[in-house]
Formats: structure tokens, sequence, C-alpha cells
């Protein structure tokens, strides 16, 4: 499907603006759109606010609550309370925590990025079988996506600006193949968040790029749709039918005339771009080891 998406059909979802607002999910028990602000420790349920006590890269609703990603550590909440942390192997500061997703089986897939530029970043795997390291050396884990056919997970490891399928013996058996699935080294920014749509695309949020694109099942760029922000972070089909496209975004690295100049940097976005999304799975605290 052929589509035009203008920078115009972005439209702010309430008044916040945030410095650093990634990893949207969207809860169909509340029909509602959760997400974190980083720095601001923050997650937003949707229906209200948690305040974690360190920074937090993403939120995924369970059926009591939540899993969060803390800097070095999962935690696992029941309501608004941790309960238990979880560790990962081999994760140690500087590395932090990144960007996560739960495959349908309900397993957690979680990446880190090691922030003082070395390859030290990895993709992890939290299931009923245990912790399992899935990637190793990258240099920041970033989006994540499993596709509907296949146990496939596509993967983003941002500085090397690639997006790579990893084809596993069924979502909770070991990885049978790596390959680059799209290669996005002549794109503006850097690949961030990620979400498919009910045709088999990705849809990519490129920061620094200004841009969204949208890739075909076999890695071909067939769509280029401008943002009016500088930085869009990641992305999440919502709505009752899910045929909503929600963008997070951030203020983060602009100047201040930049700001000025970008008033929806920041903001939570919308578009409506023709084609459903994917439903994307909750986490079940309950598997976690």
């Amino acid at each position: 499907m052929r589509m035009r998406l203008t920078a115009r059909d972005w439209v702010p979802v309430g008044p916040a603006r945030h410095l650093l607002a990634e990893g949207p999910h969207w809860r169909p028990d509340t029909g509602t759109l959760a997400y974190v602000d980083l720095p601001a420790r923050t997650i937003h349920t949707g229906t209200g606010l948690l305040e974690l006590p360190r920074r937090v890269s993403f939120a995924i609703p369970t059926r009591t609550g939540w899993v969060a990603g803390q800097e070095t550590e999962i935690a696992v909440l029941d309501g608004d309370r941790i309960t238990r942390t979880l560790q990962l192997p081999g994760l140690t500061s500087p590395a932090v925590l990144n960007d996560a997703k739960c495959d349908p089986e309900r397993n957690l897939w979680v990446g880190s990025y090691d922030p003082s530029g070395n390859r030290a970043g990895a993709l992890y795997r939290l299931g009923p079988g245990g912790t399992q390291v899935i990637v190793t050396g990258a240099g920041a884990s970033n989006g994540l996506a499993c596709t509907a056919e296949g146990s496939t997970v596509l993967w983003i490891d941002t500085p090397t600006r690639q997006i790579h399928a990893l084809t596993l013996d069924g979502w909770s058996g070991p990885l049978r193949s790596r390959r680059v699935w799209c290669d996005l080294r002549h794109e503006p920014g850097l690949p961030d968040g990620m979400a498919l749509d009910a045709e088999g695309h990705a849809w990519v949020a490129l920061f620094g790029g200004g841009r969204v694109l949208r890739i075909d099942p076999v890695g071909r760029i067939v769509g280029r749709f401008p943002t009016p922000v500088t930085h869009p972070t990641s992305l999440a089909f919502g709505g009752s039918d899910l045929r909503t496209l929600y963008l997070t975004t951030s203020r983060h690295r602009l100047t201040a005339a930049e700001v000025v100049a970008q008033p929806l940097a920041g903001a939570v976005l919308a578009a409506v771009p023709g084609v459903p999304g994917l439903p994307v799975a909750s986490a079940d605290a309950h598997k976690l080891p």
C-alpha cells in the first residue's frame, strides 16, 4: 500500500512536552497509551504517573503492574510498588538497559548499551527457561519488533545504523541465524524505536533525522515520512482498531533556539497512516526468571 503522511499529519496527544519520551506501548485493557520519560524517571501509565527511583528506559504493562528497565536492573512492579529486581549477566556500569519488547509467548527481550562508546551492549531474552544472552558486542541495542510469521525478531543496533533479522527455533528456542535485514547508513539520523503494521512492514523512527521510515517485509524502504520534530524516538500502533500510529519524541540535544522552532519536540504525536498495526504482547511477571 502506498501512502502519504506529511509533517502536518502528526498531532500532539495532550499538552505534555518531555525531555526524552520513549517506549510507547498501547494498553488494550485501559484503551490508553503508556510510555516513559527517561531522565524524569517516570512511567506515563495512560491512567496516571509513576515515578521510579532511577532513570527508566522502558515500561511494559503486566496484569497487575509493570516490568521496567532501571539503568542496570529490571524492576518488577505490582501496582506502583517494586516487588523485586532482576540482574542481567555481564551488565555492569557504565552499560545500561535500553529498549525492550515481549514476543508472542511473552518472553521479555531487552537490550543494553555502553554510553562510553565501547561495543559492550547485548540483547537478552528472559523467560521461564531463564535468561539467555542472544547477541553480544552491540553498540547500542535499540528498537525491537516480532514478526507475525515465523519466529523472527527485528533488532536495531543504532550505531551501525542497521536492522538485523534474528531467526529462532521458536520464540523460546535458540538463535538459528542472524543477518542484516535493512541497512540505513544512507539515511539521515540514527534508527531508534520500531513498530510493525499488519502488512508486515516496519516503521522506524530516525532520531536526528526528522523522519519515520516504512520498510517492507524483505527490508526495502517504501516510505519516508517527515515529522515536525528533529528527534522522533519510537512508535506504537494503538486505538481500538490499532489504526493510530503514536510517535514519542525528544527535546534532548536541541538548542534553545531549536526548541522554540520545534514546539512539538518532546510531545507524544499521533497520525493515521491508513494501515493497522500488529498487536504487541504485554509482559507476564510470572514468566520472568
